[in-house]
């Protein structure tokens, strides 16, 4: 970016050449909405928009894909008698791995969601505003009625699963197979 001089030169000159990871990025999303035309080369923003909507979308799928798994995770568990506190543990160590999994796609989707708001608050450069909600904790849940407080004739899916493309939950689901695979190979480790 034309500005990004300004910024680079503000930067102390030993962490720039030892740690080039901890400077941070300095996306056309960073930068205010007035200054964002003068500093960045034409399409600049609009072409972080498309990186953004990807990124979030990825997030999203990578949300629905672990809720899935967890709740495989849980009938399986259920259907298995554990002897001793080993097999109980081994058995624990998949839940503890989807769940930082889970925090790392909620964090991408905050970070990027963000950045979409700000690159794009009236849907300049698509639309974004009826796929792309904001996500609290209480939206992820599912699928299905299980960690849910609500009875069945109540229920009401959370957006996550009626924004994206119809996915199966059922056992015969090879996308599931595969990632409940996936973890108990993990889990073998």
């Amino acid at each position: 970016m034309p500005g990004a001089g300004s910024l680079l030169d503000a930067i102390d000159p030993i962490i720039l050449a030892d740690h080039p990871e901890k400077i941070n990025l300095e996306l056309p999303s960073a930068l205010p909405p007035a200054s964002r035309d003068a500093q960045c080369i034409g399409g600049l923003a609009q072409l972080e928009y498309r990186l953004r909507f990807v990124q979030a979308s990825n997030a999203l799928h990578t949300i629905r894909r672990l809720r899935r798994l967890t709740r495989v995770l849980i009938t399986a568990s259920r259907a298995h008698i554990t002897g001793t506190q080993g097999t109980a543990t081994r058995g624990r160590d998949p839940f503890n791995k989807t769940k930082a999994e889970m925090s790392e796609a909620v964090s991408t989707y905050h970070v990027a969601r963000k950045a979409i708001v700000n690159l794009s608050p009236n849907e300049e450069f698509g639309p974004w505003k009826k796929v792309l909600l904001e996500l609290k904790d209480e939206d992820i849940h599912g699928p299905g009625l299980e960690g849910t407080k609500s009875t069945a004739s109540r229920f009401v899916q959370s957006w996550i699963w009626t924004t994206a493309p119809k996915t199966s939950t059922s056992p015969d689901d090879p996308d599931l197979d595969t990632a409940l695979r996936v973890e108990w190979c993990k889990a073998q480790e």
